[in-house]
């Protein structure tokens, strides 16, 4: 078996990722978050594993150049590929291209219950994290992640 490639997602990534988010997410949670802005407009950081062709684990992100922030929107990883290091792979492929584009820190956000989250991007990601109340609208306080790049 090869190695899994890494590359810049593709809508037939993207339409595979959405027919598939209950492997990637557990459920369907997520699923209205996932637009394909991201792999038609936002390319250079939309990112992808895969083995063939099928995605073992992908990255949408987006450059906020004037602010220099980098904020990863999205990053999900099959269930049978866990623990592979996949995350961390594209977290610091992200984190070149950011830099590479001038900014100077990595956000994400996700909600203050989801603990496997949490762990993952203070543990893993080696970022800050602080929960800020309305963050996401009125009443939907957010696990704020920052990174100093």
């Amino acid at each position: 078996m090869t190695e899994p490639e890494t590359g810049h997602a593709s809508n037939a990534d993207f339409r595979q990722i959405v027919r598939d988010i209950v492997d990637f997410w557990g459920s369907e949670r997520t699923l209205g978050m996932h637009n394909a802005m991201y792999v038609n407009e936002l390319v250079d950081s939309s990112l992808v594993i895969k083995e063939g062709d099928r995605v073992l684990a992908y990255l949408f992100g987006v450059v906020a150049e004037p602010r220099r922030v980098a904020y990863v929107a999205l990053i999900g990883v099959r269930s049978s590929h866990r623990r592979h290091g996949f995350g961390q792979r594209l977290y610091g492929l992200f984190e070149d291209h950011a830099r590479s584009r001038g900014c100077t820190r990595l956000t994400a956000v996700t909600d203050p219950s989801n603990m496997n989250s949490i762990a993952f991007h203070t543990g893993k990601i080696g970022m800050s994290c602080k929960i800020v109340k309305d963050y996401g609208g009125p009443g939907q306080d957010r696990a704020l992640f920052e990174k100093q790049i």
